[in-house]
């Protein structure tokens, strides 16, 4: 099992464990569609997945997640800043989220 936090659009956020085997798929179902690795400024034990079409997509702007991302040292740049639908933060290698990446989250 592989411990995430969900940072949705609307509603509450959620940590959820994931299965190892189907990990791609779960993300995927997650996201609503191909996922994409959100880039960042510094090395930390914390990734970030979006959905790769967001916006193609038209998924709504998750304000939320942008905020917590920017907070966590993640490059929004080439989102313009945006974040498009629901993200999963996930440990460094697929692995699960530590305590400690929880805590910074929270």
């Amino acid at each position: 099992m592989v411990k995430v936090f969900i940072l949705p659009c609307n509603g509450p956020k959620e940590i959820r464990n994931l299965n190892s085997a189907t990990l791609l798929q779960e993300l995927q179902s997650i996201v609503g569609g191909n996922i994409t690795l959100v880039p960042k400024n510094i090395d930390n034990d914390i990734q970030a997945y979006c959905n790769d079409e967001g916006v193609l997509l038209k998924l709504p702007v998750n304000h939320y997640a942008a905020n917590i991302l920017k907070q966590l040292g993640f490059d929004l740049l080439y989102t313009l800043d945006c974040i498009f639908g629901p993200v999963v933060l996930i440990g460094s290698d697929a692995r699960s989220l530590s305590a400690s990446a929880l805590k910074k989250i929270n």
